[in-house]
């Protein structure tokens, strides 16, 4: 079960000069893919690049949303904009960026406590950041019910960000 090729996420960045916070060489990743009974490739390029090697034990299964919450007059009214991730270095470096390159810009009208953050990424920022951090939160609806709009300033790593699915989702 995979949702990256990591290593050749990892390749394509270093030719690109860019850290990537998976350290595996595609050798390692093909070994460990060739002990599944299927690999799910979240993308038709995954699909391409893992079919020479496994053959029909690739299933592309693409992504799915179903509109979670409809779009409310009171969060195209608020200030708030969140941003949703866990404890990787991929959130942390995108979230230390969007404060020191984004942030600024936005400061003379937008609080630092009107960018929350949630999930336990606060957990490798440790305090660096002005933002609102919320840690974990047992339920997203009422956080993105919250927000205006949500971020994803992830500068690494590879594919269709998640994050940004459950955004769509939620109807931001």
């Amino acid at each position: 079960d995979t949702q990256q090729v990591f290593a050749v996420g990892r390749e394509a960045a270093a030719a690109r000069g860019e850290r990537c916070w998976i350290d595996i060489t595609p050798k390692e990743e093909l070994k460990g893919l060739q002990r599944a009974d299927f690999v799910w490739a979240s993308q038709v390029h995954e699909e391409r690049v893992l079919r020479p090697y496994l053959g029909d034990r690739v299933l592309t299964l693409g992504h799915f949303i179903d509109p979670i919450a409809e779009v409310r007059e009171s969060s195209l009214k608020s200030k708030n904009i969140l941003f949703v991730g866990g404890n990787n270095p991929a959130n942390a470096e995108g979230l230390r960026w969007f404060g020191k390159e984004v942030y600024p810009h936005l400061k003379s009208w937008l609080p630092a406590q009107n960018v929350m953050v949630t999930g336990k990424v606060k957990d490798a920022l440790a305090g660096e950041l002005p933002f609102r951090f919320l840690g974990l939160v047992r339920d997203l609806e009422p956080v993105y019910r919250e927000a205006r709009l949500a971020i994803c300033p992830i500068i690494s790593g590879s594919g269709l960000k998640s994050k940004n699915v459950e955004a769509f989702a939620f109807s931001k």
